[in-house]
């Protein structure tokens, strides 16, 4: 079971709920079938909403998904490395406020990155570079000793056809090969 939400309430409900089909199960408290995805606010923000539910999901050892979204270009410096470094400083700073609150909980190193695409105004997830983002970001994670996420299965394509094929076998391809852990969107 896979959450996002950007309410401490709402985060109570999603931990409730998953309290009580873990138990269904036979699990224990802290094995909740449940992760929490938390996406920086590129650049270098946070959601107060979202925080107040990072913390909620803290309190009973919820592995936490960190995930910045940088807009190569848009929220973040136009070339891959400048835009690396600043997802990467964005996960860092919630890393260490999680390990704060809670020494020792479960973190995951995800990427939703791209370069802006200044003349459709958009971020296009089956550009080639979304795919280098998803292999740096799990030789970053790997440094770090953590697991990573990496967006597979993503395609720009305005109708089902070949470019669709093609882009998303090779963002499901290029994570398989950096040997990203998580791989999300790679359905389908």
């Amino acid at each position: 079971m896979l959450a996002a939400s950007t309410s401490r309430e709402c985060a109570r409900i999603i931990i409730r709920m998953a309290e009580v089909v873990g138990s269904a199960a036979g699990l224990r408290k802290d094995q909740l079938p449940l992760m929490a995805v938390v996406n920086t606010t590129s650049p270098l923000n946070n959601d107060p909403g979202e925080l107040d539910a990072f913390f909620e999901y803290l309190r009973p050892g919820v592995p936490i998904m960190i995930a910045p979204e940088v807009q190569a270009g848009a929220t973040a410096p136009a070339t891959i490395a400048g835009a690396l470094v600043q997802a990467t400083a964005e996960f860092l700073a919630l890393a260490c406020v999680a390990q704060l609150v809670n020494p020792g909980n479960p973190l995951v190193y995800g990427t939703v990155s791209s370069v802006f695409d200044m003349k459709k105004m958009m971020l296009p997830y089956g550009a080639p570079e979304a795919d280098l983002f998803s292999i740096a970001t799990a030789q970053i994670a790997r440094y770090y000793g953590i697991p990573s996420r990496g967006t597979g299965g993503s395609s720009d394509a305005n109708a089902i056809g070949t470019q669709t094929g093609v882009e998303s076998l090779m963002s499901n391809l290029s994570c398989l090969l950096a040997g990203v852990t998580y791989v999300n969107h790679s359905g389908g």
